[in-house]
C-alpha cells in the first residue's frame, strides 16, 4: 500500500508543480555540471530546450592587478530538446561549434548571463513573440568568438 502511495505521489507531484508554474511562463536556468555548463529553457508543460556547453576557460579577469570580474569561455555544438508528453529526447547538432565568452562581476552573474543569453537565443530562434522584450534588453555583455573548425 505504501509503495502505491509513493508511486502515486511521484506521478502527481510533477503535475502539480507544472500546474503551478503554468501561470509564470517559461523559465531560464544555467548550471555547472563538472566541466560543462548546461543552460535550459523550460516551458511550464515540461518541454525543455537545453544547451550543453563545454567550458574551455573559466577565471577571474584583472586590470592592473585588481579583480575586474569573472569570465567563462564555453563551446556549444548542439541543442537537446526533451518532450515530456512522448518522453523523447532529440539532439540537433550545429554545422560547427560556436564559442562564447560570458562575463560578469561574479560567477553567479556569469551563470545568470548565460541563462539569459540562452533564453534570448531560443526566443529568437523559435520566433516566440510572447516573451517579454525586457529579457533581451537585460542580457548584458557577450562576446562571440570565432568558431574553431579544426583546420590549421
Amino acid at each position: 500500500m505504501r509503495l502505491r502511495l509513493f508511486m502515486l505521489a511521484l506521478l502527481v507531484l510533477p503535475l502539480a508543480a507544472g500546474a503551478q508554474a503554468s501561470d509564470k511562463g517559461p523559465s531560464c536556468t544555467a548550471a555547472l555540471e563538472g566541466d560543462r555548463l548546461v543552460t535550459t529553457y523550460a516551458y511550464p508543460n515540461g518541454y525543455m530546450i537545453q544547451g550543453p556547453w563545454r567550458i574551455l576557460r573559466n577565471g577571474v579577469t584583472t586590470v592592473g592587478g585588481a579583480q575586474r570580474g569573472v569570465s567563462m569561455t564555453a563551446s556549444i555544438d548542439r541543442i537537446i530538446e526533451f518532450d515530456p508528453a512522448t518522453r523523447q529526447q532529440q539532439s540537433t547538432p550545429f554545422p560547427a561549434p560556436v564559442e562564447v565568452e560570458f562575463e560578469g562581476e561574479s560567477e553567479e552573474a556569469v551563470m545568470e548571463s548565460a541563462a539569459k543569453i540562452w533564453c534570448a537565443t531560443v526566443i529568437r530562434a523559435r520566433g516566440d513573440s510572447q516573451e517579454p522584450q525586457s529579457m533581451a534588453r537585460s542580457i548584458g555583455r557577450i562576446t562571440t568568438l570565432a568558431a574553431r573548425t579544426g583546420k590549421g
